[in-house]
């Protein structure tokens, strides 16, 4: 039953020095984790996509109209195509300054320069040296009219700033000249004064031209969104990956064989199986899953065994009681008495199952099976640990089945529970683990330990054990 973990088994890579390294990936084992968690994927991808389908069907059309802005750099002889794009990215920023959306909220009756802010988007093309300039609006007249309002509100108050400064300057400079010596010598400063006023008379009389608007927007003729399927196949697509990507780490960072097997052997008790035990907040999605039949029967498979194993071990020539008690409470032993009963009565042999927890009186409870004389009497017990039941259950049993969590229960409680349960003087046929379907699925195929038969003691045989034991012929288990 020895199973390799960890990184130092054969698959391992070693490293330069020696060490075993990181071990490589296994393709077949991320296809089989991605297998069994496949149906919860496929539910988690199908709720999302169906979520943003019905939001994206619900959502109002949105209309997209783009203004576009070209940078010359032939208006301006001393603009080179590295100074028109280092222009059209500062003018990407100043686009949407709120002294632009104001002067374009004039334009566009009922909008305001906040609600411009939230709608006006700009990007710079450098390859072309187009910036556009692009409004969003639930009309698609009223999204180019904002797109057109805004690109002239930017080319105006640029042109305006520009001019405005070059003529101030312009001033300043020529009140300066005007307090100087009137010279015509080249070299002078009053010769250098007259160059940059003559200079800053140009950029006025151009100021604007490097930018022009290259094409004003029209009304789009389709909404840019929403778009329910795409929007829909990309969040379910996404959501597909997500969902795949954890199932294969959280398999990967378990280590269930090796948990299982720890558990039974630090406890010195047999593991005679693991088991799927859905929670009750699963199984109203169960008939979603895929394939559940599938499931189903490997549940039967792995109950039969079960049976198996406990026919094995107490052969019907008497009538057994076997106890089936959780370690140490919520463990599923329910769950497993119930598989066990069942399991029995489709192998011919008539099981009866008696809920302790459930019964009022459990002797009429009891007495009421033996009545019926069934081979096997299955008790769902209490938990071992604290409970004042074990001690009369301890009376009637033949032999018992501990039943613990994967991942929940401790060696030592399983410890604790044989040592009560062999102080009442109950054998114990071996441990039986709960998990989720998933982790149950990762030890599939595995030899799991055979029940333990109770030792051959010589004490007074009970009434109407030896008629019994001479009518029920003994009964092989394959």
């Amino acid at each position: 039953m020895g199973l390799a973990a960890g990184g130092d088994g054969p698959g391992a890579r070693l490293a330069a020095d020696g060490t075993p390294g990181d071990p490589p990936i296994d393709l077949g084992r991320v296809g089989e984790a991605a297998r069994r968690n496949g149906a919860m994927v496929v539910i988690a991808a199908a709720a999302v996509a169906g979520i943003v389908l019905f939001i994206s069907l619900r959502a109002p059309e949105r209309f997209s109209a783009t203004a576009r802005i070209a940078g010359d750099g032939a208006a301006v002889g001393t603009a080179g195509p590295s100074d028109v794009a280092t222009g059209l990215a500062t003018s990407r920023e100043l686009v949407t300054a709120p002294a632009v959306l104001d002067g374009a909220a004039r334009d566009v009756p009922g909008e305001t320069a906040a609600a411009l802010s939230a709608a006006v988007s700009a990007r710079v093309n450098p390859d072309s040296n187009i910036l556009d300039v692009t409004a969003i609006s639930g009309d698609p007249a009223k999204a180019a009219r904002i797109a057109n309002a805004v690109a002239a509100s930017f080319l105006e108050r640029r042109t305006g700033d520009r001019r405005t400064a070059a003529r101030l300057a312009r001033k300043r400079l020529s009140a300066q000249l005007r307090g100087v010596r009137n010279t015509t010598a080249p070299g002078t400063l009053a010769t250098a004064l007259r160059e940059r006023i003559s200079d800053l008379a140009l950029q006025e009389a151009t100021a604007g031209s490097d930018l022009r608007f290259a094409e004003a927007a029209a009304p789009p003729e389709r909404p840019f969104a929403p778009r329910p399927v795409r929007s829909a196949a990309l969040a379910g697509l996404a959501t597909l990956l997500i969902a795949l990507t954890a199932s294969v780490v959280r398999d990967r960072t378990r280590r269930r064989g090796a948990q299982a097997e720890e558990l039974a052997a630090r406890a010195g008790v047999p593991l005679l199986a693991v088991l799927p035990v859905r929670s009750r907040l699963w199984r109203p999605l169960r008939r979603l899953t895929l394939r559940p039949g599938k499931q189903d029967e490997r549940l039967v498979v792995e109950q039969a065994a079960l049976q198996a194993s406990v026919r094995l071990a107490l052969p019907p020539r008497t009538q057994r009681t076997v106890l089936v008690c959780d370690v140490a409470g919520r463990g599923g032993a329910g769950q497993v008495a119930e598989g066990l009963a069942r399991s029995l009565s489709w192998a011919r042999l008539d099981a009866a199952l008696v809920r302790a927890d459930r019964s009022a009186d459990l002797d009429a409870a009891l007495g009421r099976a033996r009545t019926d004389r069934p081979r096997y009497v299955i008790v769902q017990g209490p938990a071992v640990t604290g409970s004042s039941l074990l001690p009369v259950l301890a009376c009637h049993a033949s032999a018992a089945i501990v039943v613990g969590r994967l991942g929940r229960t401790s060696s030592g409680q399983v410890t604790t529970a044989l040592q009560l349960l062999d102080a009442l003087d109950v054998h114990t046929l071996g441990l039986v683990l709960t998990a989720s379907p998933a982790d149950a699925a990762a030890l599939r195929g595995h030899a799991f330990d055979a029940a333990a038969p109770p030792p051959r003691r010589t004490r007074q045989t009970p009434r109407g054990d030896a008629a019994e034991a001479s009518a029920w012929p003994t009964e092989s288990v394959a």
